[in-house]
């Protein structure tokens, strides 16, 4: 069933692929490889995000994230799941339990006191930005940490390289902590 389901969606990205190519060599520009297309999306989603979640919300996302791998990884009833769910691969269940935290953490973050002392209302875009930039492609190392071998095979190896290596998931993890030290706003002392 997951092999279907990516095959089918790597015809859509092949045709879509290539007719992006053959307009492209109309106007001259070089072509596009496909590693260019997971760039946009990446892009694009940085965006949905950036917009959805907004400002103030982009701190309980980043800590949801950390939260959430950090309660799946030292899940200690995996082994239960697994027996309930037989049928499903075990990086499903996990990516699975990992979405299930993640809006856990989230919905009670969000609901804290947190929420009105880690507001970003007085950041730049770009500094929003940037900080979104960082906390998806931490997400995304984490999905990728999920991913079997089945499925890496139809992931660019540069993407691989990017997100899936153990090295590269540490920086993804640490750069979010520390753009968010970088551009943070001092607080002027009253009366000034």
């Amino acid at each position: 069933m997951v092999n279907n389901i990516l095959s089918t969606v790597q015809s859509i990205f092949s045709g879509f692929f290539s007719f992006i190519q053959e307009h492209i060599g109309i106007i001259s520009l070089p072509t596009p490889h496909y590693n260019w297309l997971v760039i946009l999306f990446f892009i694009f989603a940085i965006f949905i995000v950036g917009v959805s979640l907004g400002r103030s919300r982009m701190l309980l996302a980043m800590l949801s994230l950390y939260g959430a791998y950090f309660l799946e990884s030292h899940f200690m009833y995996f082994a239960d799941v697994q027996s309930n769910f037989k049928t499903i691969p075990d990086y499903w269940l996990h990516l699975a339990l990992f979405l299930i935290f993640y809006l856990i953490t989230f919905a009670i973050l969000n609901l804290s006191v947190l929420k009105y002392k880690l507001g970003l209302q007085e950041a730049s875009i770009i500094s929003v930005a940037v900080i979104a930039i960082f906390e998806l492609g931490f997400l995304a190392s984490i999905v990728f940490s999920y991913a079997s071998a089945a499925i890496s095979q139809y992931i660019p190896a540069l993407v691989l390289d990017i997100f899936g290596t153990k090295n590269a998931q540490f920086w993804w993890a640490l750069s979010p902590l520390v753009a968010v030290l970088i551009f943070r706003r001092k607080k002027e002392p009253p009366g000034i």
